[in-house]
């Protein structure tokens, strides 16, 4: 009997056929493997001209497109596939039948130009060099994508080329018919299942083919190891931000804060949780970036914060991570906290002139500095960059963050740039190196010329660089030979850039200066007052002396960069009579490398460019939820509109959070503005934040692409713009990027937009708009069942390609149940029914309409060609109803420029008109591309699962980058897609009924004949309105609203006579109540149609229902018999599944089905089984088809499209699983979910152990309870004293043994772990590890009983700044290997993993004694046992013993953890270091009982904070280490400043401060003091004494110094020298009169002998007077001095 397959309109009652069919049908599924069968669709070869020349355009039905710039332009199909979160998938083609068409030759893809002088990409004839390769393009039928995460679910796609072509030959292949094989590998276990629904989840049957099985495989969340912190105060602020710009030393004043905050509360009304008159200044702690800044606190002592305190510190401007300038700010952000303990502090070092004797010091003359040079005067968005991914075979770096750069060079041209050093030493053996960064800005793209930049580089006359570089690239040019210091001048240098125009674009040929450095020897001068220093790197450790001058003043201070500020340093002045310029003079001695030094006079400190509040937040309270986050400035959080946005979502039941984008960047990056932050803040919330988990975004303010400046503009620089790099246009902003979230992908894991404002008033008419769409949506004007497609083009263009481009999307993506118009500037053929202008666009979208979309050219602000729409007429618009609007053209959401300066922000602010949401991007559109861009979009919104707009733009970007991600264009369209408006807006669908009829059935119609249209409504539905459509979807009637009476209407509409026959049209009524809009459709034909309408009884059958399938053929005459063609492998029994045992399967085009009898029932119209349909070994969707036997004997099949029901069942997913504890047992904890749409029944849970040959052991098993659907508990199973490296699987209801559900794969988890479980604790117990390389040890009595514990082998952690430790070869050989001890019980250990009780625990390591360093350094006491510190990564002694000759290392441990053996090989103790601020203190002498002491501890492997402390003792007695402030960042344990505050009455003391490093080496240094409560002076002296014109050091010669003690403080001390006739001739005031030993003068000078006058005093003996006063006590004492010349 012949076969006839015929186009079958299809209405279908249970499933609606939504999207153009796919040309690939499915033959059997798994969750391991998939079987598709491929048919060519209809193809059609088209003539088309390019550059005078005939070329054919392949076209097939529904394919995609692959353009690649000059090469064939062929259609190809994909199709994604979900997977494991492990695996992946290999596709075989089988099968294959193929075809050839001769004598063809393929039109190339257009290649793509951009210039500055154009607003659009221009678009022109190219051919590749392959045209004259002999083979097939592309090389193979099948490719695969990269693989990309939508939310938690893995997806990768398979391309498939069914004609390739070969352009030597002309010749097409095209691939008829083939089977693909696809298998799925990985772990096909369900990951943790959420609760609440993800835009993946809604989507993920759109997206890939096993969605059945997929859905179940989901990516853990990444949870935070960091220790949530909860916040006390949320009401108060409690910290203080600086705001630094650039690098110095800075200075706060007590008025400076003061006043700060008093203006701070009074513009903004808050309230403060402190008292800054009354707050304790040793309290106070600052923090930047990287922890804890050391401040200089001056008058904190007396424990109050008041006039004349200040505090001092170094800080840095914000630096990028690979650039000297960050991106988005140069702010850099120091935070003022106030603590309960001392804050950390800088130390106060000596810096007196300890050492006289030259040869015990070093004294440099000079040490390498490197000074950057940039300035960023403009930006170029570098669209050339990402079009060179490879150069010479080497990864280029097109992903440039930095597009600022410093000036424009145009050949030829000799550039000079001047620049400012300070004195360099003018030697010929010191060398100073270059770096100049240029980048290439011209390029020549076709033809390439390889290179094609040069430039030569000076740095005054010594040569850098000459060096050649390709494309628009950078290019570092250093010098590579020695360049002598002496080319290098005081003052101004210059930089020449010598651009010849020698390269292939000659004179045209452009390239920019980005930046330059030097690093040169500098003299230890300055002319600036300030001076940053170091040693020489040439010279080694020890004390030095260092000389810096030229200070124009006095006050100078010096700091040791981090750590310290010195006193007693000597300020010399020029001459011996004192004056400018000045010589700063200390001695220091280091102990390590990378000391730097800060030098300036009180007039070079800063002060910060503003003071902030740090208001309080808690976003990484794990507590917190929404399902929609806000994002925005603090002055909009609290405007009404921003308020109305989340009342408004609040009143509908989403739990909506407003957030300060400051509190992000406080809590997610150190308080500095950065992107970054904001996405660290969205993964944080989404992976530690409670349900219902985030899934849409909003960023709620303005952003701008050039922040270089400080003008006006940075008032629309609210939220940073991420810029990605897009082909051909650059750096383009992609506020995509925030939402990517899940794996390092590119596609979006929540729904993410942006309205773009900079003013609070713009708020409120947006919210306005968003409450009018929710709250009146207007159905009268029946809007949301209407399409507009409109497109650009130009009546003289060569095709109509936008208009082709609509088409194709209305054809394939658009439900042919809603009335689409649309407006076309240009067409050809029978789309010229569609031209139409402005005028014609304004009136569809003013009737109303649910989407919109313009194809075409696009310039930011307008919709181009014959200026279809501009930013004007959207003013004009009159629309009530707001369409979602789509551009897919250039720039149309490019919110990134200043205002609102795209179409899409301007149809989103407009109040009460324009558009409620707009999809377009923020760089270029692409021809080839934007039109399967705009397919996914129709789909997404057409799509019932997708429920909000937000879920529409996420599901477009997921399925457009799954196809063309891997192409430059497809990256692009991905990040630079931007949706505006709130993400949130729900869908506003139509409903659909299907009760129209025409009577008397008479669907099929001649022209003239008459067709009466009956409409049945629900109660409610007030008026309709009926079209009569002709195949383009033109009304033939005049539509217009009439009344529902009686829940009925009829309509009566003759076919013209001039209809087409045949012909298929459509009628349509629109309907609507007040609350809703429903739209009937039916299909009239005239000539030979068909329509089918199917319906399952029930509705939503599960496994074990019973089923009728029945379906009715709208006027289908002379029908014989139907059969319903099923697979069998749907039933648990193929030959019992649908009863009819007598019924043979049977083959049709190589698909192995089973038809199945159905009869007539005359009373409802439809066929039906005979039998029903039971017995399914599956749950999911179901597909089907049926066989029409007409009475001439001719069958017609309706395998067109697919008729489905779906199988509803349970789902048992295993989320994770643990070991634990659980009343003192080990057990695995199982959590597990019901994801499916059913309850479970009762089944097993079992516990298996998989060997090495993938047999299982069950090692235990217990009941699994019914769960109801998406309900989740923990369930246990108890574990033996499991020993082994095991490979555990918990599975429930294994196989379906008990019932079936919607996948299986996702039943089980596995575990692997080593276990070594055993018990102690009451009893004693020794276990050795499973590789016997060490063992661990509980004695009795440890614990009140027995509990369990493991001993189980891992990886042993890299130390940092650890140099003095070397890991032992094991037993077994290994290296590198640690030993994690784990107790199964919590009450045995505290928080920090110690023991209680001071129990401890022997842990022993054996060690290969035949190797030779083993044996030697045990011999020498050198092994210890280490344990690790994960916050500080260091590894910790613990005090061991060594057996060497049994080849043992053992230590008793007071805590759990992993414990590995070195080798110690430090022999260097830590270095303390101390001083007392504010004098020079010596050995047994006086110091102020209110004293500040300042310690330095410093080792080479870092200071021992954890196992051992610091530890300080007066007198014997300890002192609590809470009352000293110690400074300890991670990474940074190696050099530690601590400072102490004296509270002491009179007496003699001893201090004995002690420190272990991590190596266990102590240190302990001890001084003895006195202090007095009695003012007193006493040891007065001047050395040298006799004065002689000859001394040691020469410097003194004829000078002397006068040195005294004071027991306390003085308020005022002074010298008198006299002649021995008692002539006064000489006066010192104002000297120190601090506590302790003085010298005066402090300076590299001594006296030098002269009386007031300035003569020098003669030869002879002199008496001197010290006087000091403390309140009305005077004390003098006199000495005696002698002056021999």
């Amino acid at each position: 009997m012949m076969k006839k397959y015929v186009f079958l309109f299809l209405i279908v009652v249970s499933v609606f056929s939504l999207f153009a069919e796919s040309a690939f049908r499915i033959v059997h599924m798994s969750e391991s493997e998939i079987i598709l069968d491929f048919a060519l669709p209809a193809y059609e070869l088209l003539d088309v001209t390019m550059n005078n020349q005939t070329y054919k355009d392949v076209q097939i039905e529904n394919a995609l497109v692959r353009a690649e710039e000059g090469k064939p332009v062929l259609p190809w199909f994909s199709e994604q596939i979900g997977l494991p979160i492990d695996g992946d998938f290999t596709v075989e083609l089988q099968n294959k039948k193929v075809f050839y068409v001769d004598n063809v030759m393929v039109q190339p893809t257009m290649k793509m130009s951009v210039s500055d002088s154009e607003d659009r990409p221009v678009y022109e004839y190219f051919r590749h060099d392959m045209y004259s390769v002999d083979q097939y393009y592309p090389l193979t039928n099948i490719s695969q994508s990269e693989s990309y995460f939508f939310g938690d679910s893995k997806i990768r796609a398979f391309h498939f080329n069914p004609v390739r072509f070969n352009p030597v030959q002309k010749k097409l292949e095209f691939i008829e018919k083939a089977r693909i094989k696809i298998s799925v590998s990985g772990n096909k276990k369900a990951s943790p299942v959420r609760t609440y629904k993800q835009v993946s989840d809604s989507a993920g049957e759109m997206l890939t083919l096993n969605w059945q099985y997929a859905k179940n495989w989901k990516k853990e969340s990444e949870k935070t190891k960091e220790k949530y912190r909860a916040q006390q105060n949320l009401t108060q602020v409690s910290e203080i931000q600086f705001v630094i710009k650039e690098e110095g030393l800075y200075k706060v004043t007590y008025e400076d804060l003061r006043d700060s905050l008093q203006a701070l509360k009074d513009r903004h009304g808050i309230e403060y949780s402190f008292n800054i008159m009354t707050l304790d200044p040793r309290y106070f702690e600052l923090y930047d970036k990287k922890g804890a800044v050391p401040i200089n606190f001056v008058g904190e002592n007396d424990g109050v914060f008041n006039k004349g305190d200040y505090f001092e510190f170094y800080a840095y401007h914000n630096r990028g991570e690979t650039c000297y300038y960050d991106n988005y700010s140069n702010e850099n952000i120091y935070t003022l906290k106030f603590l309960d303990h001392m804050g950390t502090r800088m130390v106060v070092e000596n810096g007196g002139l300890q050492v006289i004797n030259p040869s015990g010091y070093i004294a440099p003359t000079s040490y390498e500095q490197t000074l950057h040079f940039e300035k960023q005067m403009f930006s170029d968005r570098l669209g050339y960059q990402i079009s060179q991914k490879y150069y010479e075979g080497k990864p280029l770096r097109y992903d440039r963050e930095d597009v600022l750069f410093w000036k424009t060079i145009t050949a030829p041209d000799l550039n000079v740039t001047p620049f400012e050093l300070e004195y360099p030493e003018n030697a010929n053996t010191r060398y100073f190196q270059s770096k100049v960064v240029m980048f290439g800005s011209s390029y020549r793209e076709y033809p390439y010329m390889n290179p094609d930049h040069h430039a030569i580089v000076r740095v005054n006359s010594a040569l850098v660089n000459n060096k050649w570089w390709s494309k628009q690239n950078e290019c570092v040019f250093e010098n590579e030979s020695n360049m002598a210091n002496s080319y290098l001048v005081h003052g101004t240098n210059n930089l020449f850039i010598d651009l010849l125009g020698d390269g292939p674009s000659g004179y045209f040929e452009q390239q920019f200066l980005d930046y330059f450095e030097i690093t040169y020897w500098r003299e230890y001068k300055t002319d600036k007052n300030e001076i940053k220093f170091s040693k020489p790197s040439n010279r080694p450790l020890g004390l030095y002396q260092f000389t810096v001058e030229n200070f124009s003043r006095e006050d100078i201070s010096v700091y040791k960069l981090g750590s310290s500020v010195f006193n007693h340093c000597t300020i010399s002045p020029f001459t011996e009579e004192g004056g400018a310029p000045y010589a700063l003079i200390f001695q220091d001695e280091l102990f390590t490398e990378g000391i730097e030094y800060y030098a300036c006079t009180e007039n070079k400190k800063k002060k910060p460019a503003a003071m902030r509040l740090n208001f309080p937040s808690d976003l990484k309270n794990p507590n917190n939820r929404a399902d929609y986050i806000i994002i925005t400035a603090r002055n909009f959080i609290d405007d009404e509109g921003t308020q109305l946005l989340k009342s408004t979502w609040e009143a509908r039941n989403y739990q909506v959070k407003i957030v300060d984008i400051q509190d992000i960047y406080d809590e997610f990056n150190s308080s500095i503005k950065s992107p970054q932050a904001i996405q660290d803040f969205l993964k944080f919330a989404y992976n530690n934040w409670q349900e219902p988990k985030i899934s849409n975004v909003l960023l709620l303010g303005d952003g701008i692409y050039d922040k270089r400046n400080e003008s006006d503009v940075l008032k629309y620089d609210i939220i940073p713009v991420k810029n990605f790099w897009t082909f051909k246009y650059g750096a383009a902003a992609s506020d995509n990027w925030y939402g990517c979230i899940v794996g390092e992908d590119p596609v979006a894991d929540i729904n993410i937009s942006r309205i773009a404002v900079f003013k609070k008033e713009q708020i409120l008419p947006i919210a306005q708009k968003t409450v009018n769409y929710l709250d009146n949506p207007n159905f009268n004007k029946k809007w949301s069942s209407k399409v507009t497609l409109t497109t650009g083009g130009k009546i003289d263009d060569a095709t109509d390609i936008f208009a082709q481009q609509s088409e194709r999307i209305r054809k394939q993506s658009i439900p042919q149940k809603y009335f689409t118009q649309r407006v076309y500037t240009a067409a050809q053929g029978d789309r010229t029914a569609y031209i139409g202008g402005t005028f014609q666009l304004k009136d569809r979208i003013n009737d109303g309409t649910t989407f919109l979309q313009f194809m075409g050219h696009g310039g930011g602000r307008i919709w181009s060609d014959y200026n279809l729409l501009n930013a004007n007429d959207i003013k004009t618009l009159v629309n009530t109803t707001y369409p979602f609007v789509s551009s897919l053209s250039c720039y149309a959401s490019a919110f990134d420029t200043n205002g609102l300066a795209s179409i899409g922000e301007i149809f989103v602010a407009e109040p009460n008109k324009g558009a409620i949401a707009h999809i377009g991007f923020t760089g270029l559109g692409y021809l080839y591309e934007d039109e399967p861009f705009g397919q996914f979009l129709a789909q997404g919104y057409f799509q019932k699962n997708l429920q909000n707009i937000g879920d529409v733009a996420s599901f477009t970007k997921a399925s457009f980058y799954g196809r063309y991600g891997e192409s430059f264009s497809g990256l692009a369209l991905t990040q630079s897609c931007a949706l505006i408006g709130e993400p949130m807006i729900p869908l506003i669908r139509p409903e659909e009924t299907n009760d129209i009829s025409v009577v008397g059935n008479q669907y099929h119609a001649a022209p003239g004949d008459t067709l009466r249209i009956k409409g049945n409504f629900e109660n409610g539905i007030s008026s309709a309105r009926i079209m009569i459509l002709d195949n383009r979807e033109l009304p033939l009637n005049i539509p217009y609203d009439l009344p529902v009476i009686d829940n009925q209407i009829d309509y009566v509409h003759v076919v013209p006579q001039n209809s087409p026959n045949p012909m298929g049209g459509q009628i349509k009524i629109l309907a609507n109540s007040t609350t809703k809009e429903v739209i009937n459709t039916t299909n009239y034909a005239v000539g030979n149609q068909i329509t089918h309408v199917v319906q399952t009884v029930p509705m939503q059958p599960t496994a074990n229902d019973s089923i009728m399938v029945k379906v009715r053929f709208i006027d289908y005459p002379n029908i014989q018999s139907v059969s319903l063609l099923i697979n069998p492998d749907y039933f648990i029994d193929e030959k019992k599944g649908a009863i009819e045992e007598d019924n043979a399967l049977i083959g049709i085009d190589a698909e192995i089905i089973r038809p199945l009898s159905m009869n007539y029932d005359a009373a409802s119209g439809f066929w039906q089984l005979d039998k029903k349909l039971y017995n399914f070994a599956v749950t999911g969707l179901v597909q089907f088809y049926f066989k029409v036997t007409k009475t001439d004997g001719q069958d017609y099949y309706t395998r067109s499209t697919y008729d489905t029901f779906t199988i509803h069942g349970p789902d048992l997913a295993i989320n994770y699983i643990e070991t634990y504890s659980r009343n003192n047992v080990p057990v695995i904890r199982v959590f597990s979910q019901n994801v499916g749409n059913a309850a479970s029944y009762n089944t097993s849970l079992r516990l298996y152990e998989i060997k090495a040959d993938n047999s299982k052991v069950l090692i235990n098993e217990v009941p699994y309870l019914p769960l109801p659907s998406m309900q989740e508990r923990w369930d246990y199973l108890e574990l033996p004293e499991l020993v082994g490296n095991l490979n555990l699987q918990v599975y429930v209801n294994e196989l379906n043994q008990d019932f079936v559900e919607l996948a299986i794969g996702n039943n089980y988890k596995n575990l692997k772990k080593e276990f070594n479980l055993f018990k102690a604790g009451l009893n004693s117990n020794a276990v050795a590890s499973l590789d016997e390389n060490s063992e661990v040890s509980i004695a009795a009595n440890f614990y009140h009983q027995d509990v369990y514990f493991n001993y189980s082998k891992v990886e042993a952690k890299d130390a940092m700044l650890q140099p003095d430790i070397y890991p032992v070869k094991l037993l077994n050989k290994e290296i590198k290997k640690g030993y994690q001890l784990e107790c199964f019980d919590t009450n045995v250990t505290d928080s920090l993993n110690v023991f209680y009780n001071n129990k401890k625990a022997s842990i022993r390591f054996y060690y290969d004694k035949t190797d030779s360093l083993n044996t030697y350094y045990a011999n020498q006491g050198k092994l210890a046992v280490y344990r690790w510190q994960d916050v500080y990564q260091k590894w910790i002694l613990q005090a061991s013993f060594i057996n060497a000759s049994q080849g043992i290392v053992e230590a008793e441990v007071a805590r759990t953890g992993v414990y590995a053996l070195f080798r110690n090989m430090d022999e260097k103790k830590p270095v303390i270091e101390i001083n007392i601020e504010g004098q020079e203190f010596t050995v047994g002498g006086y110091i102020s009982g209110k004293g500040m002491l300042s310690f330095m501890f410093t080792d080479a492997n870092g200071i021992d904070l954890f196992d051992n402390t610091i530890a300080m003792h007066i007198n014997g007695e300890e002192v609590d280490n809470k009352d000293f402030a110690i400074s300890a960042i991670p990474g940074h344990i190696n050099h530690i400043p601590m400072k102490y505050k004296l509270d002491l009455p009179k007496g003699d003391y001893t201090i004995s401060i002690s420190c272990t490093d991590l190596n266990g080496l102590n240190e302990v240094n001890q001084f003895s003091f006195k202090v007095n409560d009695k003012f007193d002076l006493i040891k007065i002296a001047n050395y040298p004494n006799p004065v002689q014109s000859k001394t040691i050091d020469p410097i003194n010669t004829n000078r002397t110094r006068f040195t005294y003690t004071l027991t306390d403080d003085a308020d005022d001390v002074k010298i008198k020298i006299y002649t021995v006739s008692g002539r006064l001739v000489k006066v010192f005031n104002n000297l120190p009169i601090s506590v302790g030993y003085h010298e005066y003068p402090r300076t590299i000078y001594g006296w030098d002998c002269s009386d007031d006058k300035g003569y020098p005093l003669a030869n002879g003996v002199y008496f001197y007077k010290v006087i000091a006063k403390k309140g009305n006590k005077e004390i003098v004492k006199n000495g005696k001095m002698a002056i021999i010349r």
